[in-house]
């Protein structure tokens, strides 16, 4: 794939109220595999029913997951709330990994939220810290 990397940031809201951890790990394990192919790289955080994600790639490559992701009937309300060129990618070697908040933690979401367009690079470390929390809990840590 091929094309300047580009970074996006989008919130939407969950159809559901609050989704399952087993419903967000298939969400990442399928969106994991279809970015892979797809040649995108990112992070997913949920909270309280909201998403927000991070993806990373070609403008081609983020053009055709952001067109997949308008149809995906699981959220709804998608708003980009950045989109820009980078020099490098902060997810490689991951399609799509992700973290779950616990509903208290919505603050941290409305953070990001609030965040994203204003700075942008916060939002990603934030959400790397996020993921790497997430990653240590899952391992017992």
């Amino acid at each position: 794939m091929s094309g300047e990397l580009e970074r996006l940031i989008y919130a939407s809201q969950a159809t559901r109220d609050y989704p399952s951890l087993e419903a967000i790990a298939g969400i990442v394990e399928v969106s994991d595999r279809n970015n892979r192919q797809n040649g995108v790289t990112g992070a997913l955080v949920l909270a309280d029913g909201v998403f927000l994600q991070v993806l990373e790639g070609a403008a081609p490559d983020i053009e055709l997951t952001l067109s997949r992701l308008l149809r995906d009937p699981r959220h709804t309300d998608l708003q980009v709330l950045q989109r820009h060129p980078v020099g490098f990618r902060q997810f490689e070697g991951w399609g799509l990994v992700g973290a779950a908040l616990e509903p208290t933690r919505q603050s941290v979401m409305d953070e990001l939220i609030g965040f994203a367009q204003a700075d942008p690079d916060y939002v990603v470390d934030r959400v790397r810290t996020l993921v790497a929390d997430q990653a240590s809990r899952d391992a017992g840590g």
